[in-house]
């Protein structure tokens, strides 16, 4: 019998990535989403879940009793809480009230030990010092508060619940299904379109990209030994803007786009947050191995008409 893993805001970049990989995996999936999905594969079912409605919890309790392991990526995200114009209340209604309310009714109803896997942000930490799995969190934003306060309720049901609980702090992210407007999906989306791709600068700006099946690679070393405390998970390279931009036009080759570079400075540029994994590394086993061309090779070549959903919206 196949383990099930509970993951949260599976229809977002994240948590899609995540359920994608445990289904080819052969583990089943319940996965959790705002709105009706059409499960597409024969392990997957979806429950409507509201982070902010106690009352949308009734849904998923009964559901609990069956899951072996819980992927929490749903939450708000500064990208789309600006696109939905919500005020900052809303950042701790959902990443943390919301969190917490997940952690009761596991608590409730949930199996004794339950693994459990928060993903966080490594822009938690300070950017501007030499940070690992150790360093202390720090508040710069309302968004990084609510998650900050989300860890420490994990921990704290950690220890009051025995809830098996590991904090994965992921450092930019990209997938299948992209935040509209992070440089990944703007780079491709100008390239698809043949607009040309303006780079700041020199485009030296650097950054370490995590694609999501290396997320998913490190939610499964934590499914298997189900650890507690916090794991940095980073992409394997550093690269800069420029280098990414010409990474896109390889994986769009039918495009006319070109790479053309702003005579405004990036504030950015010489600026590089150094962040280390050894924690990851060296108890979960972890280790990325998606470069940026072949994440978006991956990208390019996902067919979303066999995805394990229909979208109903």
């Amino acid at each position: 019998m196949s383990q099930k893993v509970l993951v949260t805001g599976c229809t977002g970049m994240v948590g899609h990535g995540v359920t994608k990989t445990l289904l080819s995996r052969g583990f089943s999936v319940v996965g959790t989403a705002r709105r009706r999905l059409i499960s597409r594969h024969e392990n997957f079912t979806s429950i409507f879940l509201d982070l902010e409605s106690p009352e949308s919890f009734h849904h998923l309790e009964p559901a609990l009793e069956e899951i072996d392991y819980i992927v929490h990526t749903a939450g708000l995200i500064p990208a789309v809480a600006s696109q939905q114009k919500c005020d900052w209340q809303k950042y701790y209604e959902v990443n943390l009230h919301g969190t917490i309310r997940l952690l009761e009714s596991i608590k409730k109803f949930g199996q004794a030990e339950t693994g459990f896997a928060l993903i966080s942000s490594t822009a938690l930490v300070p950017q501007d010092v030499v940070t690992d799995e150790n360093t202390l969190t720090h508040s710069s934003s309302h968004y990084a508060t609510s998650k900050i306060a989300a860890e420490a309720a994990l921990q704290s049901y950690t220890t009051e619940a025995k809830i098996a609980g590991a904090i994965l702090r992921i450092r930019a992210p990209y997938g299948f299904r992209g935040f509209d407007g992070a440089v990944i999906p703007l780079f491709l989306q100008k390239a698809r379109e043949n607009k040309d791709i303006v780079l700041w600068g020199s485009g030296g700006r650097k950054q370490r990209f995590t694609f999501v099946e290396d997320i998913a690679a490190a939610v499964l070393c934590a499914l298997n030994i189900k650890p507690k405390g916090v794991f940095n998970i980073l992409g394997p390279e550093t690269i800069t803007m420029a280098q990414l931009a010409e990474a896109v036009l390889l994986a769009v080759p039918d495009t006319s786009s070109k790479i053309v570079f702003h005579d405004k400075p990036d504030l950015n540029e010489g600026k590089e947050v150094l962040i280390f994994d050894t924690i990851a590394r060296e108890q979960l086993g972890f280790k990325a191995r998606y470069k940026i061309e072949e994440g978006l090779r991956a990208i390019c070549g996902f067919d979303f008409e066999k995805d394990f959903f229909n979208d109903t919206r």
